[in-house]
């Protein structure tokens, strides 16, 4: 598999503790992202990542997501019999990742329906299964792969369109305020200005400590070279992010942000539902 790596017994964070571990339900969690512009994948078993891949060179395609996904890589790790639940990011991005994403989540959701009323072999009790899917969307991915976090709480996150304009949504502490937006070069710095400017902050600032914003998501590249004279200090750059850093608080335990059941499998298409 092109670019992959394995990380066996990789701890995700310090914040992490054993008594967190205790807590996971058993079995596999599968995160990816095939939206972006960096196509990523991580597999969970409980808290420990077995597996974890993004793709580095912008080269990996859409249409590779279920090919990886059948991978002897993939399958030397685990058996999707095992798989617990999902978590994926419907959109808005690439429009042909977003439909390659939602036919691997629905397809997994058939298949291993059918696997979970197999049960125990040997006359044992039968262990009934719902493959549990769960997704967010471009903007939330981004914030919560976020590297930094900002005096104040606030943040961008941005994804790039193809058409030579960002999708774009403000988060405060980590909730969204106001709709998505479609931006091009100046609406971007209008935007930003506004937000170092905005009075009221939920976060909390020093005395004295000037506002900043970061930026996050598959955005945030281009728009730093966009922004480029805003005032040192004033903009900090969240990173890019991956399926790891969005799937991090779901085997947590703190799955408040995610959308779950049918609500995961309804897309967003240029930053509005469908």
């Amino acid at each position: 598999m092109r670019g992959m790596h394995e990380q066996d017994g990789e701890r995700f964070s310090k914040r992490y503790s054993e008594e967190d571990a205790e807590r996971d339900v058993e079995g596999y969690t599968l995160a990816f992202d095939a939206c972006s512009t960096r196509v990523s994948f991580c597999l969970w078993d409980g808290g420990e990542v077995c597996l974890r891949w993004a793709d580095e060179t912008g080269k990996a395609l859409a249409e590779d997501v279920p090919w990886i996904l059948s991978a002897q890589e993939f399958h030397k790790k685990f058996s999707y019999r095992s798989l617990r639940r999902i978590c994926f990011v419907r959109g808005p991005g690439s429009y042909t990742g977003l439909r390659a994403a939602l036919s691997v989540a629905r397809g997994l959701r058939l298949a291993c329906g059918k696997m979970a009323g197999e049960g125990e072999r040997d006359g044992e009790e039968e262990l009934e299964r719902e493959l549990e899917i769960f997704s967010v969307t471009s903007f939330e991915a981004g914030i919560l792969s976020s590297e930094k976090e900002a005096a104040g709480g606030y943040a961008l996150s941005l994804v790039e369109s193809f058409r030579g304009v960002w999708y774009g949504q403000a988060f405060v502490g980590g909730e969204a305020v106001g709709e998505a937006r479609v931006l091009e070069e100046e609406d971007l710095r209008l935007w930003v200005w506004q937000l170092l400017e905005t009075e009221g902050d939920k976060g909390k600032r020093q005395k004295g400590q000037k506002r900043q914003l970061c930026l996050c998501g598959g955005g945030v590249g281009r728009a730093l070279e966009v922004l480029e004279n805003f005032p040192k200090g004033s903009l900090l750059e969240g990173g890019v992010g991956d399926a790891w850093g969005f799937s991090r608080a779901l085997v947590r335990g703190d799955r408040k942000i995610y959308r779950r059941g049918e609500e995961a499998l309804k897309p967003i298409y240029m930053g509005a539902p469908v």
